[in-house]
């Protein structure tokens, strides 16, 4: 078997499958190939360092290839364990150039799927947890994924330390970090399932922090609140579900006013409406109608001018009351600005601007 790149079966977008991942400083590979399957992501494949760490010492001179996402290549050369990365896309059947290999290593599960995919390269051996026709130990619930990925290797006779998570020194050639040494905490996962309890990672964080150390974040906003809240994915989500039913139920009230009461939005409303679009984009009014119509969402201004007209019609008659239910007089809370003294404005916007200097100090 012998993999140079990416092949005709893995489709286009990858990067080449060995850029970076020839080590030279190692004896000449022979042709006993050792295939590794985790089709996974960036998480994933970290907690999998240890195990693939013990397979590079236990095969040292033989070719090891890993079928990996293949955006991964950066990170996958940082272990220094891999010669060859063969681009998959999740459980997929792999290329016809995979098959044969010496060794067949699952460290992506214990279920039929991935094992059915090794098992079509008919390997010489096959490396994973008991079920589905596989040799192995048990797969037990609940085990830390560093310590899961060892088990197996030692019962296969592969020493493995679940403590050996060392990452090569990255290439800064040519490239300037955008946070020089910073701790990065990556608060990602692709399943909530597999996320760290966001009040640990702020735990983290902070304790990092406090230790004098400057923390980034990495993730996605959504991942990024959450950790930095210490609210978890379920209490996130109740709230952007309270929040969208409430927008919901103003939509089809105001709706409903608007259709009671005969309220439309009028040609020259319409007109009007663009006119401030345009005005605020700095483009002719013209463009701007043309676009919205080119994207046919003419409809949705109009609807938009309608029930804004259906909130002004209830804030003209709407009675406000106080904490008692007592009619307040709007005249009441109205705001004069005509007896502010000047020099009250100037020293307000001075104290802001303090305020804001020490914010940025801080």
């Amino acid at each position: 078997m012998g993999l140079t790149g990416k092949t005709d079966d893995q489709g286009g977008d990858d990067e080449p499958a060995d850029r970076g991942l020839q080590d030279r400083s190692r004896p000449a590979l022979t042709d006993v190939v050792i295939l590794v399957l985790r089709a996974l992501k960036l998480g994933d494949l970290l907690v999998a360092v240890p195990a693939l760490r013990a397979i590079r010492r236990y095969w040292s001179g033989q070719q090891i290839v890993l079928a990996t996402s293949g955006w991964l290549n950066p990170i996958v050369a940082l272990t220094g364990c891999v010669d060859r990365l063969l681009p998959v896309r999740g459980l997929e059947p792999l290329p016809a150039v995979a098959r044969f290999p010496d060794v067949a290593i699952n460290l992506h599960g214990a279920g039929p799927q991935s094992n059915r995919i090794l098992d079509d390269l008919r390997p010489a051996r096959r490396l994973g947890h008991a079920g589905h026709g596989w040799p192995g130990p048990p797969w037990r619930i609940g085990l830390n994924e560093r310590a899961r990925w060892c088990r197996m290797l030692a019962a296969h006779g592969v020493p493995a330390d679940p403590g050996d998570l060392h990452l090569n020194q990255p290439s800064t050639a040519g490239a300037t970090s955008p946070a020089p040494d910073a701790v990065v905490v990556h608060v990602g996962a692709s399943y909530g399932s597999k996320r760290w309890p966001a009040a640990r990672f702020a735990d983290v964080a902070g304790q990092l922090a406090a230790d004098g150390h400057r923390v980034v974040l990495t993730g996605t906003t959504a991942e990024q609140w959450l950790a930095i809240t210490g609210k978890t994915s379920d209490q996130l989500t109740a709230e952007l579900r309270e929040a969208a039913e409430t927008a919901a139920k103003v939509d089809l009230a105001l709706r409903a006013v608007a259709e009671a009461e005969q309220i439309e939005c009028t040609d020259d409303d319409l007109d009007e409406e663009l006119a401030h679009v345009a005005e605020r984009v700095g483009e002719p009014v013209a463009r701007v109608r043309a676009e919205f119509e080119r994207g046919g969402n003419l409809a949705a201004v109009r609807s938009d001018v309608r029930k804004r007209k259906a909130l002004d019609w209830l804030l003209e008659r709407v009675e406000i009351v106080d904490e008692d239910g007592h009619a307040i007089d709007r005249a009441d809370l109205e705001v004069s600005t005509a007896s502010a003294p000047l020099e009250q404005s100037d020293e307000t916007d001075t104290e802001a601007e303090n305020d804001e200097t020490e914010s940025d100090a801080r």
